[in-house]
């Protein structure tokens, strides 16, 4: 709600300039990426990618619960695997999405 409001004192011109540019620079970054259905479709890669990498760490014999310290590596690598395919997404989406 604070973004919206405009004041009429003089004193906060500048202040309120530079928030509207602000705002308009993050706009234009985020529908660069996609817009909403970029953020979506990187959310859903990444979802995807940790999904098959626990699916397939869990053929190997690993569980998730009980939840200790010995498994933090693989639990980091299914965390790695979210994160990699969030990252492939955005940059998808990036390139086929927010190009036109």
């Amino acid at each position: 709600m604070q973004e919206s409001y405009i004041s009429l004192n003089p004193e906060h011109a500048e202040r309120m300039s530079k928030q509207a540019m602000r705002a308009a620079q993050y706009d234009r970054v985020y529908k660069a990426f996609g817009g909403d259905a970029g953020a979506y479709f990187a959310g859903h890669m990444g979802f995807t990618a940790s999904l098959c990498s626990y699916t397939f760490m869990r053929r190997r014999g690993f569980r998730m619960l009980p939840f200790t310290a010995a498994k933090m590596p693989v639990a980091g690598g299914v965390i790695g695997a979210y994160m990699m395919g969030h990252y492939v997404g955005s940059y998808y989406s990036a390139m086929c999405i927010g190009a036109h």
